[in-house]
């Protein structure tokens, strides 16, 4: 497995609120079947906290 440094992150569910504050996590691990899935937090490490809705003022590829 490839380690890759990411500095921006989207994700886009209609169970997420916008202004709730959720919890970031990398790793653990996850069963997935058909895009439809079961995981555990154990493993993983907390990356952060976000705002749903929020965002900062990075670009995208290339800049623009």
């Amino acid at each position: 497995m490839t380690a890759k440094q990411a500095a921006s992150l989207v994700f886009s569910s209609a169970a997420i609120t916008a202004g709730e504050e959720y919890t970031v996590y990398t790793g653990g691990t996850a069963q997935v079947t058909a895009g439809l899935g079961d995981g555990t937090l154990e493993g993983a490490q907390e990356q952060g906290t976000v705002t749903a809705g929020e965002y900062t003022a990075a670009r995208g590829p290339g800049g623009r």
